[in-house]
């Protein structure tokens, strides 16, 4: 995959296939306009998953409803890690903020909840801030488009850095 030579003749390496911060940060708000990648080894554990919910009579939109929305479940957002995350740049913290279809919650409202569960988790105790990218996507673009839910990416660097902050304090 990659083409390795000598650095003392200047020759540079190829990137990497990975999503950087940089990228990420071109969909905040807005979302990709095409298919974002995963590493061959998630994509193809994404696959047998929904291979295994297929022969189950199961779609994975139901799965994730039964899994976080319980019929007697109130919560109207769950924020969880992404099981089966894209392929991101080193130290990108994949997160889903899923949708309780029995609430109408109005985008303005899930980026206050999402920033507020953001600050508890990793923010720094002096500023309350941290920066994190958020997206829907496309329909046409998202692997279960039944459920509303959106892609959330935190940098661990700066997550690092909130932690040190904490330690110090």
């Amino acid at each position: 995959m990659f083409a390795f030579t000598s650095l003392k003749m200047g020759a540079t390496h190829p990137k990497p296939d990975y999503i950087t911060w940089k990228e990420l940060k071109a969909y905040d708000r807005i979302g990709p306009t095409h298919d974002l990648k995963r590493t061959p080894i998630i994509q193809r554990a994404y696959d047998e998953y929904t291979a295994l919910l297929k022969i189950q009579g199961k779609s994975p939109a139901k799965n994730i409803l039964h899994l976080l929305f319980a019929p007697s479940c109130e919560r109207r957002i769950m924020i969880v890690e992404n099981a089966f995350p894209y392929y991101l740049e080193p130290g990108i913290i994949h997160l889903v903020a899923w949708i309780n279809p029995l609430y109408i919650t109005k985008e303005p409202d899930v980026r206050k909840f999402i920033f507020a569960k953001l600050v508890l988790r990793f923010g720094r105790p002096s500023s309350q801030h941290i920066t994190y990218i958020m997206f829907k996507n496309n329909p046409s673009h998202g692997s279960i488009p039944d459920v509303e839910h959106y892609h959330i990416f935190v940098d661990s660097r700066e997550v690092a850095s909130a932690l040190i902050d904490k330690k110090a304090t």
